[in-house]
């Protein structure tokens, strides 16, 4: 387990509120408790990890959550901060496990904080519910809009409302010296445009995505001209299938968000690509977009008899 400062789930600039509690619930015994270290309740960090801690641990980061969510004042806040928890999760995974381990504990935390959630009827629960099941790999996606559903008697707040984004611009650069490249991509439909820059680096023999950026769309078409205006930069416009494809397969391949020096939010903003990339899909009527951690999740198999998960 590694020694990483503590930290929450991305919080929107806002008022601070008091919002209801998540109440304890035993942890899974799938996972290692050593995951949990870090969730263990403030003061308690000297203290041996135990699985009533790991609860309380856990219960209290789904608060940190819930409190966020009040804070969103529209749809693109509230992606953002349900998208952190996949990064928080991440972060506490043991460094030694391999990419299909990490995978399914990520999303196994992800699972008993949606079960938590589901426990407790609210409007904000329902909310990180319906978000939830938009964002991520396909695992928990499933259950969490299973989990909202049954929810369907409790109001839904205006930040998890449904949002018909639309594609307003969007382009692919490539740098001619490194072979580095960028597809920059606007949208609007929302109260808030906003404009995500997705990195992927050519040298590599993957080409995985290796950054991924969300700002607000303002200052998009001065970014546009500087790339143009730059000889070293070859740049051109993409429309809706255009965008799609190239999207298709950057997100079909490993990402190389490891590395260092890259923000814990590309990650949330990964999940915020391939959210926007399936509903342009949906627009032009085509397939479902692929995520690369869809398909190792899915060589996994779980061994009923001996409780373990192995690859196919």
């Amino acid at each position: 387990m590694t020694n990483r400062k503590r930290r929450g789930p991305r919080r929107p600039a806002g008022r601070s509120s008091t919002v209801l509690r998540l109440l304890p619930t035993p942890v899974p015994v799938t996972l290692p408790i050593s995951v949990f270290a870090e969730f263990e309740p403030v003061g308690n960090e000297a203290s041996p990890v135990t699985w009533e801690g790991a609860a309380q641990g856990m219960a209290s980061f789904g608060n940190s959550v819930l409190e966020a969510l009040l804070d969103a004042r529209n749809r693109l806040e509230a992606e953002l901060v349900v998208g952190s928890v996949f990064a928080v999760f991440e972060e506490h995974v043991p460094v030694d496990v391999d990419e299909a381990q990490r995978l399914m504990l990520t999303a196994d935390m992800v699972k008993h904080l949606i079960q938590a959630c589901e426990q407790v009827p609210d409007p904000i629960t329902r909310g990180f519910l319906t978000i939830a099941g938009q964002l991520g790999p396909a695992l928990t996606r499933v259950v969490a809009t299973e989990a909202a559903e049954r929810m369907a008697g409790v109001t839904l707040p205006n930040w998890a409302e449904p949002v018909a984004w639309t594609l307003e611009r969007s382009w692919r650069a490539v740098y001619k010296f490194d072979g580095a490249a960028a597809i920059g991509m606007v949208f609007g439909g929302g109260p808030r445009q906003h404009l995500i820059v997705l990195r992927t680096d050519q040298r590599s023999l993957d080409g995985g995505i290796c950054d991924v950026t969300v700002t607000d769309a303002g200052p998009a078409r001065e970014i546009r001209a500087a790339l143009e205006s730059d000889p070293s930069i070859r740049v051109r416009d993409l429309n809706q299938a255009g965008l799609l494809e190239e999207l298709r397969m950057a997100l079909g391949l490993a990402p190389e968000l490891s590395r260092a020096g890259v923000p814990s939010e590309a990650l949330a903003n990964l999940y915020l690509v391939h959210a926007r990339a399936r509903g342009l899909a949906e627009a032009l009527g085509e397939g479902e977009v692929e995520l690369f951690g869809d398909v190792v999740m899915g060589m996994v198999l779980v061994n009923e008899a001996g409780g373990e998960r192995v690859l196919e």
